[in-house]
């Protein structure tokens, strides 16, 4: 039960990271590496275990219309009546070097997250993006604050410029006032 729930969750919390809905798009819809990590997830159900003549539906786990990982307990309590030492084996229970299932989640854990890992892979391709967008995000402050004091002295000049029409207004309407009055 706790494998599977285990693996529920992390079928959950990728779900959640991919799933877009209409008009909201899913921050890891488009990732490479977890679209791999949820097919290799959900084919272990039905998939061979190295080092193992059993899968784990034969043990009673079953996928769901939605996903998530079932468990059929009378199916599983069938299995280790049958052979206990076939689903030790597959589950990689009570040997000293992981076997079966317990193996083939360290070696995807490797290929999901070693040096060359796609998860991995995903995560340098989104730090480097963090990283330019940092650097696009700096630069344009930079012009944005090279623009506002551009335009702060053309405002400032500007102004001058029409206090000085307003001041020749101004004195021009006095002295056409100062004509009209002396004709």
């Amino acid at each position: 039960e706790d494998l599977v729930g285990a693996l529920n969750e992390l079928r959950l919390q990728i779900n959640g990271a991919t799933r877009s809905t209409p008009g909201v798009n899913a921050p890891l819809a488009a990732d490479n590496g977890v679209r791999t990590l949820a097919r290799t997830v959900g084919a272990l159900v039905g998939g061979a275990v190295a080092g193992s003549t059993l899968r784990m539906s034969d043990l009673g786990i079953a996928t769901a219309r939605d996903g998530t990982l079932t468990l059929d307990n009378a199916r599983l309590a069938a299995a280790l009546a049958v052979d206990p030492v076939a689903v030790k084996t597959l589950l990689g229970v009570g040997t000293p070097v992981p076997t079966g299932l317990g193996a083939t989640l360290q070696s995807l854990k490797f290929a999901m997250t070693g040096n060359v890992g796609v998860l991995a892979q995903s995560k340098a391709i989104y730090t480097r993006a963090s990283t330019a967008i940092v650097r696009d995000r700096e630069r344009l402050d930079t012009d944005m604050a090279t623009m506002t004091a551009r335009l702060t002295t053309s405002f400032t000049a500007m102004d001058r410029q029409v206090a000085v029409v307003k001041a020749s207004q101004a004195y021009l309407t006095q002295q056409v006032a100062m004509w009209t009055v002396q004709r």
